[in-house]
């Protein structure tokens, strides 16, 4: 099957990349409107990008033509959470992709803790084992309908049960939880270690 994508509507190019690039990391952003409204929702075009700073990005596309309320949230108050999706809290992560009016609290309609956090006027989800408290780095609009956003991350939580210490965590029991296309999520069941082997003449030291 050869498809080329300018002869595609948006819809099926985003099947396609979503059906493509998987497993995705789930970032759970929970920001705060300017009259002190909680939302929460999930992206899956998420990713780091550096680690000097911690800068993380998420992917936002427009509601038809108008911003989703977390972008509207994120430019007014240039903060936000990112909270970590596990196994335990699938359920009321999908119910919070609903189209929710903006005054809605989504904690509340989805069955979350809000706990406030450290770092950032926003709320964290108590339920999630880590979260990353980011400060608005830059929005950068790309495509025809979609906004880059780039967080730096001033705070990590981290429960002390998920964290092993020297910087790692315990991915065996974080469990987290990737997206795939659709309605279909993926769990963390196995994983594998690989050590390079090569000729070390044939390498930069």
């Amino acid at each position: 099957m050869n498809i080329n994508p300018e002869e595609c509507r948006s819809r099926e190019v985003y099947k396609l990349l979503t059906g493509i690039v998987v497993p995705r990391p789930i970032a759970f952003v929970s920001s705060r409107d300017e009259k002190g409204n909680d939302n929460l929702a999930p992206f899956s075009f998420y990713t780091a990008v550096t680690s000097s700073p911690p800068i993380v990005m998420i992917a936002i596309g427009n509601r038809g033509k108008t911003k989703k309320d977390t972008l509207a949230n994120i430019e007014a108050s240039k903060e936000f959470v990112i909270n970590l999706v596990t196994e335990d809290i699938a359920v009321p992560m999908n119910n919070s992709a609903a189209n929710f009016k903006a005054d809605v609290n989504e904690f509340e309609e989805v069955g979350l803790t809000p706990v406030l956090a450290e770092k950032v006027n926003c709320m964290t989800v108590g339920e999630s084992p880590i979260h990353m408290e980011c400060v608005l780095e830059n929005i950068i609009p790309v495509g025809n309908h979609t906004n880059m956003v780039l967080g730096r991350v001033v705070h990590f939580h981290i429960k002390d049960e998920y964290y092993l210490g020297d910087f790692k965590i315990n991915i065996e029991k974080l469990q987290p939880l990737a997206r795939i296309s659709g309605p279909n999520y993926a769990k963390l069941l196995e994983h594998f270690s690989l050590e390079q082997v090569f000729d070390p003449e044939k390498v930069i030291e």
